[in-house]
């Protein structure tokens, strides 16, 4: 018998049992839909949060913290104790510039002051960074400019800065523009506005000291992809290390004048050894960023980067989708079994069939290959109508699922797709439904071919 004969024969086989062909296929379509879905769910959060990180980072950007730094459940500790405390000065700048795949390591310095403009004020986390890393780092506005190199009376901001301002005596203020205005900095927790009464005059018995300011032309606005920085004013490091100082010492002074816990000279909130907050570290690729996060780490220093996260997020997505993906996969387990059960049937309604092949001179191979094709043919079609099943439903639920955030966020929020189903998990969704057709068939192939050609010509 020639293959064309087998694919006839298995064709005309399976139409001439349509119900049953049909109800067996049908348990295919369901359960190839179903582990689709259930991967594309996996997918779908996978990829939400890849766009998640790329706003909130570059991936080649690696942050040293000085030895004081709180993680996000409390202090960070290198991979290695050397037994020898890591500050952060000229000296831990120079040893990092120096490593390999290294490109660029700026020095941070970060402060905190309230803000003015006009008769609102605001609170803003004041980053001082040399300019010349600015581009580097990707602190590159999205609305206007860059100062001008040397200008260091200039600055640029978060994309939520302008939020931040409050006018206590207009409830209903509106965000406010920074874009090319002139904010002040005051180098204390308390300002004194126009409007309302001096606070210092209602705190302190005497005031003789005013709080130290300073006057910033906003020049750029940062994207909110720029998230880490969005509620920040960045300006020359040299400036902000001399704000710091200056509001260092309007602070000591106050606690020396006033006997109100308020003007208490608070704790340090760093090792006066740290020259620097923390030091970001720019590295040429991202398959150096791991190597290089555990060279520091295995240098005594405590770092951090979007690799612990991306790292972190990729390990919890993998569990999610093997999870999914195993429910989908009980729904083919439970289809495979209807195959095998379909073809174990065929056999007996097929006996007779089977013993007239062995007798015109079939071989053994023909038979178990006209099975094992039909088990195929069954696995194929279930396959494809299960594919077309799951698009269509990624489609339903990508819609209402769109509807549903936008109706929680707002129209203009932009939608997340709830389903992602590309075209590896298609083709591979078609070639595992094949498979388990074979693989349900070929018991029954190989029980038909060790049949009795003679006990099956008697059969009735």
């Amino acid at each position: 018998m020639t293959n064309l004969d087998l694919l006839m024969l298995g064709l005309r086989n399976l139409w001439r049992r349509k119900l049953r062909t049909f109800l067996t296929v049908l348990g295919v379509v369901i359960g190839a839909a179903s582990i689709i879905i259930m991967i594309s769910f996996g997918l779908a959060i996978s990829k939400s949060n890849e766009e998640m990180l790329s706003r909130m980072g570059d991936a080649t950007t690696l942050t040293v913290h000085s030895d004081d730094y709180f993680g996000g459940f409390g202090p960070m500790e290198p991979q290695q104790n050397t037994g020898e405390k890591k500050y952060l000065n000229e000296q831990t700048l120079n040893d990092i510039a120096n490593m390999r795949h290294v490109t660029a390591a700026a020095p941070v310095i970060e402060g905190g002051g309230m803000i003015t403009y006009k008769k609102m004020s605001g609170y803003a986390q004041i980053i001082g960074i040399d300019p010349q890393y600015w581009e580097a780092f990707g602190l590159i506005p999205e609305e206007g400019e860059l100062p001008a190199i040397g200008d260091d009376k200039s600055g640029i901001v978060g994309s939520w800065v302008g939020d931040t301002f409050y006018n206590p005596s207009n409830p209903r203020n509106q965000p406010v523009d920074l874009l090319g205005q002139t904010i002040t900095w005051h180098g204390s927790d308390f300002i004194e506005m126009d409007q309302s009464p001096s606070p210092f005059e209602e705190t302190t018995a005497t005031k003789t000291e005013k709080p130290p300011k300073r006057d910033f032309k906003i020049t750029g606005k940062l994207s909110q992809e720029n998230f880490e920085y969005g509620t920040a004013l960045i300006l020359p490091f040299r400036q902000v290390e001399e704000m710091k100082k200056l509001k260092d010492d309007f602070t000591k002074k106050m606690a020396e004048q006033s006997q109100d816990p308020i003007y208490q000279e608070p704790q340090p909130s760093s090792n006066p050894k740290n020259k620097y907050t923390k030091i970001l570290v720019k590295i040429d690729a991202v398959e150096n960023v791991e190597a290089a996060q555990q060279e520091l780490k295995d240098m005594g220093y405590m770092v951090s980067g979007m690799i612990d996260i991306t790292n972190e997020l990729a390990n919890a997505t993998q569990v999610i989708q093997l999870v999914l993906g195993g429910i989908g996969a009980i729904s083919l387990i439970v289809a495979a079994i209807g195959i095998t059960n379909t073809m174990v049937m065929s056999i007996y309604e097929r006996t007779r069939e089977i013993g007239v092949m062995k007798v015109i001179g079939a071989s053994i191979s023909n038979i178990r290959n006209m099975f094992l094709f039909e088990a195929g043919m069954i696995g194929l079609l279930g396959g494809a109508f299960g594919v077309m099943l799951s698009l269509l439903a990624s489609k339903v639920i990508n819609y209402f699922g769109a509807q549903f955030q936008q109706g929680m966020m707002g129209m203009g929020t932009e939608p997340t797709a709830m389903s992602v189903i590309p075209l590896w998990l298609i083709i591979l969704a078609l070639v595992f439904s094949i498979g388990i057709g074979v693989i349900s068939g070929y018991y029954p192939a190989v029980r038909a071919t060790r049949l009795s050609a003679l006990e099956a010509m008697r059969n009735d």
